[in-house]
This record gives structure tokens, sequence and C-alpha cells, in this order.
């Protein structure tokens, strides 16, 4: 004997049937993650990962030491020679008589050529 289904019952089965097919596979996919492999493959990679990272920026930090040390030393020396220069103005401008607008000429020029 053959029935008519209501489709209160048809959405009820089809419901059941898609539920079930659901909990199948979520069973079957925690079987798979339940193997030790999976963590220690995933360690080994981002262990690779944290090693060339820690390469690279090792290689860039040398990079920066062999190029930016002798720029920072080249400013220092122009900012030491830029100071003495503004010491000697500043003497050259308060000496009271000529010899001693000399004595502090000949030491400006006796310091810019050593």
């Amino acid at each position: 004997m053959i029935t008519a289904l209501t489709s209160i019952e048809v959405m009820f089965f089809s419901t059941e049937v898609f539920v079930s097919t659901l909990t199948e596979r979520a069973c079957d996919h925690r079987k798979a993650s339940d193997s030790p492999a999976i963590p220690l493959i995933a360690l080994l990679g981002l262990g690779h990962f944290i090693r060339t990272q820690i390469s690279r920026i090792e290689s860039l930090s040398r990079f920066v030491v062999d190029t930016q040390i002798q720029s920072l030393a080249a400013l220092g020396s122009i900012a030491r020679c830029m100071s003495e220069m503004r010491v000697s103005i500043r003497n050259y401008l308060r000496a009271r008589d000529a010899a001693e607008e000399e004595t502090i000429s000949s030491r400006s020029h006796e310091d810019v050529l050593s």
C-alpha cells in the first residue's frame, strides 16, 4: 500500500537524511585528524618558516651594519667640524686686538689642516 506523504513529512525525512550524512562525515573527519602526524608536520613547517625568517633578518642586519655605520661616522665627523668652526668664529669675533685675532686664526687653520 502506497501512501502519499505530506510536505511536512517529506521535509522532516530530507532533514533527517541530511543530518545523518553530516554526522557521518564529521566522524570520518575526526578520525583523520586524530593522527599525531598532522600536528608534527605543522610544527616542522612552522620551525622551517621561523628559521628562514631569522636568517633573512640576520642578512638585512649585516647589510645595515656594513652600509650605515660608515654613514654615521661621516655625519659625526661633519658635526664635529661644524662645532669647531662655530667656536673658532665666535672666538675670532670676540678677540680684542689684532694679535689675538692672528693667534685664533692660526689655530683654526691648524685644526682644518689636521
